[in-house]
């Protein structure tokens, strides 16, 4: 509740919201099994990318979003020079 209410609207507020979630019991609890259900999912996600990432940086290979993975073939393809600063950038 965002605004200060005196006990009186508190007590009418909860009756309020007492009824209705007797009116739709089965439609409230659908909506909060559907909300966990995907963040669950996302979590996860979340989770499996980071266990990824550990087990990649573990192994020694690049993650594919990293500058230096992206870069990596592109310095063979420079001169001198640009290989230089790219590898300035990289480290």
């Amino acid at each position: 509740m965002p605004r200060n209410l005196n006990a009186e609207q508190v007590v009418a507020h909860r009756e309020r919201y007492k009824q209705y979630y007797a009116r739709n019991r089965e439609e409230i609890l659908a909506k909060v099994r559907e909300r966990y259900a995907d963040n669950r999912l996302k979590e996860k996600a979340r989770q499996r990318l980071k266990y990824l990432r550990r087990k990649a940086r573990e192994q020694g290979q690049l993650c594919p979003l990293s500058l230096h993975f992206i870069l990596r073939d592109s310095i063979r393809l420079q001169t001198d020079k640009q290989r230089l600063s790219i590898n300035f950038l990289l480290n």
